[in-house]
This record gives C-alpha cells, structure tokens and sequence, in this order.
C-alpha cells in the first residue's frame, strides 16, 4: 500500500522537478532507457518495474516540456501484461498514450536504398542508387520490392536481412540482383528469420521451434477441421519426444494431455492459433469476404471468438521455403 505521505512526497517531487530542475522553457529533455528486454533482474520483479516505468509517464504529464517517450517491443509489452493485468493494471487506461509504429513501403523502400547507397558509393560517383537499378527483374507476377515485402513482417530487420542474404550469395562486384538470386537467397533468409522469430519470442512462450515447425504438417492455406484432434495428438508426441523443444506453454499443454490432466485438445487449438497468430506466422480470414489478417498489420492479439468453422489460416509466405510449403506468397490480399 501506498501511504498518504508517500502520495504527499510523490507529488512535491514532481512539483520540484516542474519548478526547479525542468524549468527552461527551450531546453530539450531526452531520457533513453534500453534493454528491457534484457535479464536485468528477475521477472517477477522486472516486469513490476515496466509497469511502473509506464505509469510513471502519465506523472511526467504534469511537466509540460518534457516529453518521455518508451519504445517496446511487442512480445515485451505483450508479457508486461499478461504478468501484470489483475493487478491494477488496466491497459485501456494507456491507449491514448500508446502509438503502435507502422513501417510503409514507402518507409522500407527509403531504408533500404539508404543501405545500397552505402554499398554502391564507391561504383556510383554522383548517381543516387535507386532499388530498381539494383533489383531489376520482376520475380514472377510480382516486382522484387513486393515480393521480398510479401515475406517480411514489414519490419527493417527483415528486409535488410533479405536484401543482405542477396548481397551474400551474389557475385562480388556484382551490381544487379537477378530474379533468380532473390528465389536462391530465400532459402537462407527463410531459416535465419525462423530462428529469429523463436528467439524474440522466446521468453514470453518458451521454445517455439517444434510448433512452428509443425505447420510443415499442413498446406500453405488451412482451415480450422485440419487443427484436428489427430493432428494435436502428432503434435504432442513429437514436441514431448523432442530434444530441441524443453520448455514453454506447449511442453506443459502437451504433458498434462499425455498424463491425462485436465488440458484438452481444444484448450491446446485455442493456444495454437492465438500464439501462432501473435507471433506473426499465421494469418486469419474470418470469413470468404474478408481479407487476412495478420497481428502485424491488424490486431496484435486475436479475437477468439470470431474464429468459426468458416475461418482460413495462412503460414506466411516468409516462412515457406524453411517448411518445405508450396505457396504464391498472395495471402495478404485475398
């Protein structure tokens, strides 16, 4: 409990900072806290401390030339949450704080222009390096900006990542990206980007290599009827047998199944879609008139209730090429 004197004394400080520390009107304050997500100290404290970090600048309002700005990443905001919700923790109360950052195409293909302007500087004089002077074949359908997006969270890590990966498997000195060597470079790309998704999230849901990898299981494109009660008992022999997968959600799921506790397939699908869903690997369409949707271009947790017998799910294409799955990377639109 927070005591009347410490409210007293809370609200004095702040005042002192208002009238004696933060009082130059052109002056600029920046305070930059980095590695949250980082085992600074044990969760059960760490994640108290976010909360109050995040509470905390609703206080700083009261200052009005400084501005505070925190940066979170999904899956840390995501567990803040989950660790601190009925607790006093009310999130909508943050919505109006809360900005969640989009990257444009526009955006993406600035950044990455930017980066071939550094690796071409020395073979171009006085030429701006445009994205299609270097990648200049379409690939398929699709022009190559679109195609290596359509297999990106839209996120710069993962575009750079892939325009790297081309860079790496090219000729040296080699100034044009060919359709083909974007096709070679996906492999690779594929694989580093599966390994980077169980890493980011590892933390909030344990290993996640096995269940990702299970969707090697299932077409590119899948409905509901597949995520059987066949499919579920596969799924659990093999991550319980499995030397790579040793702990999370699923590894706890899946043994109380096995020993006959009280977990069910159906409380297994219900997590299978909601963490496969927010980590960004599946795409739900809701219905034959709608489009998928996708927790990094949509809602960033997924609405239960409105999955129905009528729902499809789509791997994304970016993770195609390291489960061996046969799509044309056209989920997003249709």
């Amino acid at each position: 409990m927070v005591s009347e004197v410490q409210i007293q004394e809370l609200n004095e400080m702040m005042k002192f900072l208002a009238e004696d520390i933060f009082n130059d009107r052109q002056a600029q304050y920046f305070l930059l806290i980095d590695d949250l997500d980082k085992g600074w100290v044990h969760d059960a404290l760490r994640f108290k401390l976010i909360r109050a970090l995040l509470e905390t600048i609703k206080k700083f309002r009261r200052i009005t030339n400084v501005k505070i700005v925190v940066s979170l990443r999904a899956d840390l905001l995501h567990m803040v949450m989950n660790n601190t919700e009925g607790k006093g923790f009310q999130t909508e109360k943050f919505e109006d704080l809360m900005l969640r950052l989009r990257w444009s195409k526009a955006d993406l293909k600035h950044l990455v222009e930017e980066r071939l302007n550094l690796v071409f500087r020395d073979q171009y004089t006085n030429k701006i390096v445009k994205f299609e002077d270097v990648f200049t074949s379409k690939i398929g359908d699709h022009d190559p900006l679109t195609y290596m997006l359509d297999r990106s969270f839209y996120r710069p890590r993962d575009i750079i990542s892939y325009v790297n990966q081309c860079f790496e498997e090219s000729e040296p000195g080699a100034s044009s990206i060919s359709a083909k060597l974007v096709r070679q470079a996906e492999k690779e790309y594929s694989n580093k980007r599966f390994i980077a998704i169980a890493d980011e999230w590892r933390e909030a849901y344990g290993d996640l290599e096995g269940v990702i990898e299970s969707l090697s299981n299932l077409e590119a494109r899948f409905d509901i009827n597949d995520l059987n009660d066949k499919f579920f008992e596969e799924f659990c022999l093999d991550l319980v047998a499995s030397h790579q997968t040793r702990s999370g959600r699923f590894v706890a799921i899946c043994n109380g199944i096995l020993n006959n506790d009280h977990p069910t397939y159906t409380h297994l699908r219900k997590n299978y879609i909601e963490v496969l869903y927010a980590v960004g690997v599946i795409g739900v369409k809701r219905n034959s008139g709608s489009k998928f949707e996708w927790s990094y271009k949509n809602e960033p947790v997924l609405n239960m209730a409105a999955v129905s017998t009528d729902t499809k799910f789509a791997v994304h294409p970016m993770l195609h090429r390291k489960l061996n799955l046969k799509g044309d990377g056209s989920s997003f639109n249709t």
